[in-house]
């Protein structure tokens, strides 16, 4: 036996069955665009077949690998291997009293009664046999037909095409009427007793069915003329899925490797696809006697996207395209037949070693019926789409754009908001920036925007938790897969997680909704994680003042899929539970939530094994930490924890970002969530930005790709424009928090030069002085914010270190931020303690002198102090504190300003060596 193709063969064969499988017998009209187009295959075949017959010559064997298949002969053998059933020709009509579904001879009865005796119990339990009489003129009284009824579809055994309802069968077969019904239990017991048998007459009496019905004969009446012209029944029991990627034979791998290159990969792309099937079909049959090969040659056509177009081209070239109206093969030849069984033994080969995984072919079956039929003569469940399904599936994508619209005008409300802001620099306290925020958040024409981002969560949330057939619409069609995931990804970032929680909780417990999404590997990154730290938010905005009882509904929500994601060997070990596979910090994650500082340091133990699901959970542990530790304000100790814990590097960093998302989220449910928030953004300055790193904020590879600052406004975020932590986003005023926002110091200088350049267009806005007014109290200092330079409030925050309570507490002398935009008098006193390394407390120190100077007009004793440090250059190099002591000794003469600050700074201690 020839291991390869035959060389005797010649290609007389491969090019009469690939001419799109012999022309001249496919006459029909639809396929004459085809034929023209596949005539010039026969020579391109020829070329093909004689490859195939050098490899074969070349490889000479045939006892390569011993073979399960090894003298099994191709039709019989074949057959009780996979279990095929095969309509016979000329099949006679039958009743319910004559049928034997031993004799040998198939009709529609003979068909239906196969389902029946291969169904399980449960199947049977809920079908039915439906019974259907022609009333076409001239026909009444002649053979009927039978469909079989599971639920409330319909399969037709004559062609093996399913329909969503006996309703929608007749429409298209309005010359039936329905005659009767029998369960399919019933229809087993009957049919299992000889027919014409006291037995059978029993059977048919204890199951009701009337005389009429007992009689009524049945046949197909579709004209089908045996099993070249049907497509066979869908596989009756399910068939379990093997285990994926078993070891295949080296030297079958490596054969099938070198057909397949030669073969197919380098087909000629002038009709190569009519080339390849002819390739594929030879191939196949020359080596069927060899699995492993056939499980390979199988997977590299697959992997390459080649696989489709050999089994469905879509052109109606295709060996199992079938006529919508009759149900038939198209094609009816011995050649085209013979082509079909040798694809068919090739998938179920590939499947039976784990080479073609049920989910794919269910989502090549999503976009091609052709693979909805052999996913059910492969026995998978689950294939095709339904149409039941798009109703839910277009309403979720509706609300998830009406999101995305909403969502992309909260972004330019950030913008706007960062640019405010930024402009302000270091001007405003921690707390004015909240509530300067908080007033842009509750103007009108804002607080509606950011309302409606927030419902539209909400909505979409509802939506998927309204529709339980969801997870089957994601196992059988890759699009509503993509709908669902894009839809659970922004669910689990909003305020209202449920949804998303749920799903993942369903998607670990089904196997089959597991392989589905197996098409994207981020699934826990994406959603499991962001939607367990925001649910930690949502519970505790629904026990508002509770924090302990709102831990233990989070907790109890959350274990069993927080515990799921336990890597064995590594969490498991010393749980407290003891409970193998489980999550071991629990005790340690109770005790935190429960405002135990110790425990709250812990959290960021064994960081790096932790998956990022076990992380989510932690960073919901310091939401209820940080609500129980607002609630003991008060109490130091609480707040040291949270301090010690933002100063932990990246750990920590990551944990009192995702806190900070989820108090926001719990704010905007109406809860104190927002007051934690802030509460825990004052105890950890940056983590505002970080947050929206933490949460999946998507803008900062725009901003790489773009180098456009206007992606960095973007950046804001949620958590930046509740908390009002946008010091981060300052040169100089604030610190980034850990390398989560590595390199983002570029983006912030294109922030301050974007400022420099359009800030005096922002001030002119009436509405930023409304927020101002409810953030700055003082009417002088809100003045000079908003008709000063912000280039000299940028010198007091950035070169002379001026915090913004100091910047405050001078402005009461005189205005350091002047009404001069193109002017800037501090600018040679600033450079001077820049170039000395002089700034915070000393420059304040300082500055107050010059005021207390000239009580009765300290503005003008700054003007006194800092004209001469503008109109000369220095005396010398400027080091230390004494060089600039040294300069100004050598101008105080006259000038009671300068001998001020010459005084005080003699007072101070001596300085260290820098």
């Amino acid at each position: 036996m020839s291991h390869g193709i035959k060389s005797g063969d010649t290609l007389s064969r491969i090019a009469k069955d690939h001419r799109t499988t012999n022309q001249s017998k496919r006459a029909q009209k639809p396929l004459e665009t085809t034929k023209e187009k596949t005539a010039p295959s026969v020579k391109r075949a020829e070329g093909a077949r004689q490859q195939v017959n050098v490899l074969a010559t070349k490889d000479g064997t045939h006892d390569m690998f011993a073979s399960t298949f090894e003298d099994i002969r191709h039709g019989a053998g074949l057959d009780r291997l996979f279990g095929r059933s095969q309509v016979a020709e000329g099949a006679g009509a039958s009743s319910l009293l004559t049928e034997d579904a031993n004799d040998g001879k198939v009709n529609c009865l003979d068909v239906a009664a196969d389902w029946v005796n291969k169904a399980s119990p449960e199947d049977r339990e809920r079908s039915e046999i439906v019974f259907l009489e022609d009333k076409r003129p001239g026909a009444e009284g002649q053979s009927g037909h039978v469909v079989v009824r599971q639920g409330e579809k319909v399969i037709d055994p004559s062609n093996n095409k399913s329909y969503e309802s006996l309703e929608a069968y007749l429409e298209e077969q309005p010359h039936y009427q329905e005659a009767g019904r029998v369960s399919a239990t019933d229809a087993k017991r009957i049919l299992d007793t000889p027919p014409g048998s006291p037995e059978r007459a029993e059977a048919l009496s204890q199951a009701g069915i009337s005389p009429e019905l007992q009689k009524m004969m049945v046949a197909d009446s579709q004209g089908a003329t045996g099993p070249r012209g049907r497509p066979e029944p869908f596989s009756p029991t399910p068939s379990p899925e093997p285990t994926p990627n078993q070891p295949l034979n080296p030297k079958s791998v490596a054969l099938a490797n070198e057909y397949y290159e030669k073969l197919i990969k380098r087909a000629p792309a002038t009709n190569g696809d009519a080339r390849m099937r002819g390739a594929f079909y030879e191939v196949i049959k020359q080596n069927k006697h060899d699995p492993d090969f056939v499980a390979q040659f199988v997977k590299r056509c697959k992997d390459d996207k080649v696989l489709e177009k050999i089994v469905a081209p879509g052109d109606g070239s295709g060996d199992f395209e079938t006529d919508p109206r009759s149900g038939q093969y198209k094609f009816t030849n011995k050649d085209a037949e013979e082509s079909r069984e040798n694809t068919l033994d090739a998938l179920r080969i590939a499947r039976s070693k784990g080479y073609l995984s049920d989910q794919e072919v269910r989502d090549l079956a999503a976009k091609n019926d052709t693979w909805k039929h052999l996913g059910e003569r492969l026995g998978i469940q689950r294939v095709g789409k339904e149409p039941i399904h798009d109703a839910a599936v277009n309403e979720l994508k509706a609300k998830k754009a009406e999101l995305d619209k909403a969502n992309e005008a909260v972004q330019e409300k950030n913008e706007v908001l960062g640019r405010q802001l930024a402009g302000l620099k270091g001007g405003l306290t921690q707390e004015q920036k909240e509530k300067y925020v908080e007033a842009f958040r509750n103007d009108p024409k804002n607080k509606e925007v950011y309302e409606k981002a927030d419902q539209k969560a909400k909505e979409l949330n509802d939506i998927l938790q309204k529709h339980a057939n969801l997870p089957r619409a994601a196992i059988q069609d890759p699009q509503a897969r993509q709908v669902i995931y894009d839809s659970l990804k922004a669910v689990a970032n909003s305020p209202t997680p449920k949804a998303a929680v749920g799903f993942a909780k369903q998607l670990k417990k089904d196997p089959e909704l597991q392989k589905a999404f197996a098409t994207h590997p981020n699934f826990e990154k994406d959603i499991t994680a962001p939607a367990i730290k925001n649910l930690a938010g949502q519970y505790l905005a629904e026990h508002s003042g509770d924090p302990k009882s709102a831990y233990q509904q989070y907790k109890e929500d959350i274990k069993t899929l927080v515990d799921s994601y336990a890597k064995p060997g590594v969490e498991a070990a010393g749980s407290a539970a003891g409970a193998k596979g489980a999550y071991a910090e629990w005790a340690t994650l109770d005790a935190a939530a429960a405002g135990e500082p110790d425990d709250l340091r812990r959290l960021t133990a064994d960081w790096d094994n932790a998956t990022p699901t076990q992380r989510a959970a932690k960073g919901g542990v310091v939401v209820f930490y940080a609500a129980y530790a607002k609630l003991k304000e008060g109490d130091g100790e609480y707040a040291d924890a949270l301090k010690e814990l933002s100063a932990a590097g990246e750990k920590g960093s990551e944990l009192l970002a995702g806190a900070t998302q989820s108090l926001v989220n719990a704010g905007k449910l109406g809860s104190k969530g927002a007051n934690a928030a802030k509460f825990l953004a004052r105890l950890a300055p940056g983590l505002g930005l970080a947050a929206n790193f933490a949460s999946g904020v998507s803008h900062w590879q725009k901003l790489n790709e773009t180098k456009n600052p206007a992606y960095a406004f973007a950046l804001v975020g949620d958590a930046v424009a509740v908390a009002g932590n946008i010091a981060s986003l300052v040169p100089g005023g604030g610190l980034v928090a850990g390398p989560l926002v590595r390199g983002f110091g570029e983006a912030v200088s294109g922030i301050a030069e974007v400022i420099g350049n359009g800030i005096e267009d922002w001030k002119k806005r009436q509405d930023v002085n409304r927020y101002l007014e409810s953030a700055v109290t003082d009417k002088n200092y809100r003045e000079q914010l908003f008709y000063g330079s912000s280039h000299q409030l940028d010198d007091l925050s950035k070169d002379l270190g001026l915090s913004p309570e100091q910047i405050q507490d001078l402005s009461k002398y005189f205005p350091l931020v002047n009404r001069k935009p193109n002017e800037n008098e501090l600018f040679g006193f600033a450079q001077r303690m820049k170039a000395a390394g002089l700034k915070g407390d000393v420059v304040h120190g300082l500055l107050e002198a010059v005021a207390k100077s000239n009580p009765r007009d300290p503005a003008r004793a700054l003007e006194m102090f800092v004209d001469p440090l503008n109109f000369q250059q220095p005396t010398g190099p400027l080091w230390n504190r004494a060089d600039v002591l040294a300069e100004l000794t050598s101008l105080e003469r006259d000038n009671p300003a300068i001998a001020a600050a010459v005084k005080y700074l003699k007072s101070l201690p001596p300085e260290r060596p820098r």
